[in-house]
């Protein structure tokens, strides 16, 4: 079992038990398993089986996938369960999401987010009644009671709205109907059999309010579609990215009683955390605060307002550039900030946008010069920038700086002989060679030999040095893994010296000597550090994996 495999176990022990975690990991160890398979593997009494299957997926750490049955075959559905790991690598970024979610919403959307984080999916209802529930027990902060529940539903609409909360997916459940579906289209891939009947609404072309732009997330369109909205009509004009026949902002802008009784009512949609999005807000934190760092303060908020502006057209994280913004756009939302100074003039903009164009790595790239130009921003270029820097840090700390040197030029100049790399860098060569290979034992460089003759003799071989960046990626990922392992053993370890002191404080706090008060103080001072390494190793490890 890789080192991944066991801190995903550890994890699932520490949340939901040892007997779940017993279960869980023989789903990472075996792969794809039926209920017959786990019974077998486990030796688990069935109900003990079922109710640890359905807490693992309850929580999203199990994915249920089916495989025969149908319509036209015999054979019986079955259904195979195979472990999540990423999912339950994600439960330590919990902490980060709800701080975020505090930040952008406020306390009562934290509580309401918390509830999804502990229980997985649940309805709104239920979301709404269980953070009601909680808010009276915990007795601090602000109780929602009934009088407060309709601010509850509000913030579990804007969170719905800006896709930190999405649907979270059922087996066997037919496709959502989008909008220009028909029920034909439906149906027919569900019962080929039947004949189909010609409609009107089949040929028909579709009025302007009921087209839909591509650009616009599913889960938008979706909620747009369960509410009865309309988009604007007319075209879009070729070169304004923001301008459309179905606009976000028309999507965000509706009724809002009419859309809580909506969710409310809806007893059959489950409701999850959306882990994508929170991975688009800190890559677009990160490339902020590379801008602002790099150029000034200025650059860094304009190039903010335009991934805000855009924020709700980004469909992954792995979206190369932004949709793109005209300026009028652009110089419409920077002179709307409150708190400004000054407003900012059309030409002093336009010199920001072409310095930001000339930068390397290129930040933001013009697209077309109608009216004035629309401009995208380049996240896939400045998030691999951005990683790379990264890499280059751990790089530095971890093998010195001349290394660190033969590791930038390398990356510049891609493959070199090991004389080359010496000039170039102006380290004796017993040096260079030392280091060198030094980062080729920890898998930093590889090596190619290019053989002159046939026999590959040595003398008449050639070897380049160079760096794979993506082997370095996944290296050094699984280095901070293991870390992220060896931390939580750690903890484990302190509290296990420790546990008649600890047994102590819960039971009987009033009868704590000085001895011990010293003792269990220097407890809590150890393990603040090792929960501030884990954070410290999650931050990177959001650059490195998830940029």
């Amino acid at each position: 079992m890789t080192t991944t495999s066991k801190l995903g176990c550890e994890i699932v022990r520490e949340h939901f038990g040892e007997a779940i975690a017993q279960t869980f990991s023989i789903l990472v160890h075996h792969g794809h398993l039926t209920l017959a398979d786990l019974l077998v593997e486990t030796k688990l009494p069935y109900k003990d089986l079922r109710t640890h299957l359905l807490v693992l997926l309850q929580q999203n750490l199990v994915v249920a996938s089916t495989e025969g049955g149908g319509d036209q075959s015999k054979q019986a559905t079955q259904y195979r369960y195979e472990a999540n790991l990423d999912m339950v690598l994600l439960r330590l970024r919990f902490s980060r999401f709800s701080t975020h979610i505090q930040e952008k919403f406020g306390e009562g959307a934290q509580l309401l987010f918390e509830e999804l984080l502990e229980h997985g999916r649940l309805t709104a209802d239920q979301c709404v009644q269980q953070a009601m529930a909680t808010s009276s027990k915990s007795g601090s902060g602000t109780v929602y009671g009934e009088d407060k529940k309709n601010e509850l539903i509000c913030f579990l609409v804007d969170m719905i709205k800006h896709r930190y909360v999405i649907r979270i997916k059922q087996e066997n459940q037919p496709k959502p109907v989008v909008a220009g579906a028909t029920a034909s289209s439906t149906t027919a891939s569900t019962d080929k059999s039947k004949p189909k009947r010609k409609r009107k609404s089949d040929t028909a072309p579709l009025p302007k309010q009921a087209r839909v732009d591509n650009n616009i997330p599913i889960e938008l369109r979706l909620l747009q579609g369960s509410l009865g909205l309309e988009g604007e009509k007319g075209d879009a004009e070729e070169g304004e990215g923001l301008v459309g026949v179905l606009d976000v902002e028309s999507v965000l802008k509706f009724d809002e009683e009419a859309n809580k009784r909506r969710i409310l009512d809806d007893r059959d949609t489950l409701w999850g955390v959306n882990v994508d999005k929170f991975n688009q807000d800190f890559r677009n934190k990160a490339i902020v605060d590379f801008v602002t760092e790099k150029v000034n303060l200025v650059a860094g908020k304009l190039v903010e307002t335009i991934l805000q502006l855009t924020a709700a057209y980004q469909k992954t994280k792995n979206d190369e550039t932004t949709i793109p913004v005209p300026v009028d756009r652009i110089l419409a939302a920077v002179n709307q900030v409150p708190k400004a100074t000054e407003q900012m003039t059309r030409d002093s903009l336009c010199n920001y946008l072409d310095l930001l164009c000339h930068q390397t790595p290129q930040i933001v790239n013009r697209l077309s010069d109608i009216n004035g130009g629309s401009y995208v921003v380049c996240l896939g270029t400045v998030a691999s920038f951005i990683k790379q820097k990264s890499l280059e840090a751990i790089v530095l700390e971890k093998f010195g700086v001349m290394s660190c040197r033969i590791f930038r030029l390398l990356l510049q100049h891609h493959q070199l002989e090991q004389k080359q790399i010496a000039d170039f860098a102006m380290l004796p060569i017993k040096e260079c060679r030392e280091r060198l290979f030094q980062m080729l034992k920890a898998n930093i460089l590889s090596l190619q030999e290019i053989p002159k003759s046939a026999d590959r003799a040595p003398s008449r071989t050639i070897y380049l040095w160079k760096v794979q960046l993506g082997a370095v990626n996944d290296q050094i990922v699984q280095e901070m893994f293991k870390t992220m392992w060896n931390i939580k053993k750690r903890r484990q370890h302190e509290f296990h010296s420790a546990e008649d002191l600890v047994h102590t404080f819960t039971t009987k706090p009033d009868t704590l000597t000085e001895a011990q008060k010293r003792q269990l103080k220097q407890l809590q001072e150890i393990v603040n550090r090792l929960d501030k390494a884990m954070l410290q190793l999650d931050q990177t490890m959001i650059v490195l994996r998830d940029f």
